[in-house]
């Protein structure tokens, strides 16, 4: 389901936590990319098993015991499956077959409390006996985890990972470059407003006692890179609507970082 549309229908062995087959697509123009094959909106058991869990709690969230017990449920899987897939990231769910009564309003996670406190928890990563929350919750959603325990020095933007949409062309990493490529209309989109978000990513990052200045400086200046990365896509795009090149225009190197002076990173390259 993609809110209150029916988008396909898929067999799933819950016990294995996986499905066997698609069934009828129903709006192929809603089918996640995550479920793509080939490129194409056809998914199959292997693509849908692969984007259901995805959707699941990363297992090396801190704290998951403490979240799993809470909830009564001994596996991310059986969490997974008592929460229909939903998310905070997007407005699919799943709707078992014999669940006509289930309705998206009374249910989605946007606009319902979802067991509130252990939604907290679940955000903030950290929770306590009473699932309490204790840690700043996540500023970042796209499946890469803010280059979570990473080498200051090894942070770049050389992938640009952003799960579960695209494989870069090795074939092997998600990539979100895929997705920028798809943007047919830049107009709608004002990119000034990603000029705070290095500063802000810096300043909720500094409340993390665990994290040390040199690793928060790092990601500020490689979100400023990314946000150049973004705008270098767009004039590509918008020059090549209205222009025709003799030679292709060269793409941004995402390894390149910008200066950030109040990051101090080290002088050696990046990667």
């Amino acid at each position: 389901m993609c809110r209150t549309r029916p988008v396909l229908e898929f067999e799933y062995f819950q016990y294995g936590g996986y499905a066997l087959r698609c069934g009828r697509i129903f709006d192929p123009a809603r089918v996640p990319v995550g479920m793509y094959v080939d490129g194409k909106p056809t998914p199959d058991g292997v693509s849908i098993t692969r984007w259901w869990r995805g959707r699941g709690i990363p297992a090396t969230r801190d704290g998951l015991a403490g979240i799993l017990g809470a909830a009564g449920v001994p596996t991310t899987a059986g969490m997974l499956d008592r929460s229909l897939g939903l998310s905070l990231s997007d407005q699919y769910w799943v709707r078992p077959a014999d669940r006509d009564d289930l309705d998206w309003h009374a249910i989605n996670f946007f606009h319902n409390d979802f067991d509130e406190r252990l939604g907290r928890a679940l955000m903030a990563g950290n929770p306590s006996d009473t699932l309490d929350m204790n840690t700043p919750a996540p500023i970042y959603d796209s499946g890469a985890s803010l280059w979570n325990g990473m080498d200051p020095d090894l942070i770049d933007n050389s992938d640009y990972p952003a799960k579960p949409f695209r494989l870069d062309t090795a074939g092997d990493k998600p990539n979100a470059l895929w997705q920028l490529s798809l943007v047919k209309d830049w107009d709608r989109y004002d990119l000034h407003v990603l000029d705070r978000i290095p500063d802000i990513a810096r300043d909720q990052l500094s409340h993390n006692g665990r994290l040390s200045d040199k690793l928060t400086g790092r990601i500020a200046l490689t979100i400023k890179a990314r946000t150049r990365i973004i705008r270098d896509m767009r004039d590509h795009a918008t020059r090549r609507h209205t222009t025709t090149p003799a030679q292709p225009l060269p793409m941004p190197d995402p390894t390149q970082p910008e200066t950030d002076p109040q990051a101090n990173p080290p002088a050696a390259r990046l990667g």
